[in-house]
């Protein structure tokens, strides 16, 4: 029997689109960002083989992001969204200890994803620790850690991240990692952010132990970038431009 290819996306959105499900979503516009926010039940998880939750997704194809404004205009509506998701969970953003944990093999450039967002993060954990009077209002008790990956640590990055929540007290989680998309346009030109958690390698198709609320017994809320799409993708994308192409000329 001949194998069905299997087109691999981690965006909620195009798993949708995927099986034909035309799912009400929330879409606002913020300047050039177009904001969706897609609600999955028990019945949609199950015919998109996704995790049940909220799902928002920031297309940036407008923004220039290697113009100081956009980054800017990004940086500010992405801010938004992930107080909301944040929100959604209930947490006490301000009174509240968070560990940011940056998916990816550091040495893969689009795997690198978690570990430039976490060299990235302004730490604060030791302000609490040490003068935690001193500490301004409006600053957060926040850490990081890039746990590498399985083949270079031998480790599963969920017992790492297990280990850790019996030594320190953390509230919740916010896990960064790369994702697959099925689409060339959408590499590098949107967010995900959801209250699910994620398989770590799953952008790359090496998928370990899930991090979720169901696997550490606190919210893990998940940002992702597609970085990589499926060679079928890049063919099927190529055949369809080349075709376009001709068709006008």
């Amino acid at each position: 029997k001949k194998k069905k290819l299997c087109i691999r996306t981690d965006m909620a959105s195009e798993a949708l689109n995927l099986k034909k499900i035309n799912n009400k979503s929330e879409v606002i516009y913020l300047d050039r960002i177009k904001i969706s926010k897609t609600i999955v039940n028990s019945s949609l998880s199950k015919k998109i083989n996704k995790k049940e939750g909220i799902y928002y997704e920031l297309d940036i194809k407008e923004c220039d992001i290697l113009d100081t404004d956009d980054i800017k205009l990004i940086e500010e509506n992405l801010s938004k969204v992930i107080r909301n998701v944040i929100e959604y969970e209930n947490i006490d953003i301000n009174n509240s200890k968070c560990l940011i944990i940056g998916l990816g093999n550091a040495s893969v450039t689009p795997d690198s994803l978690g570990p430039l967002v976490t060299e990235n993060v302004i730490v604060t954990r030791h302000m609490f620790m040490i003068a935690p009077n001193d500490v301004s209002e409006g600053i957060n008790n926040v850490c990081a850690l890039s746990p590498g990956v399985m083949g270079t640590t031998g480790i599963e990055t969920l017992d790492i991240v297990n280990a850790i929540l019996k030594k320190i007290e953390i509230d919740y989680l916010i896990v960064v990692d790369a994702l697959a998309s099925m689409d060339v346009t959408r590499v590098n030109k949107c967010i995900q952010v959801s209250n699910t958690g994620i398989y770590p390698g799953s952008g790359v198709g090496n998928s370990r132990k899930e991090i979720s609320f169901e696997t550490l017994g606190i919210p893990c809320i998940a940002i992702g970038i597609p970085t990589v799409v499926d060679a079928i993708t890049i063919v099927s994308d190529t055949i369809n431009y080349m075709h376009k192409h001709y068709s006008y000329s």
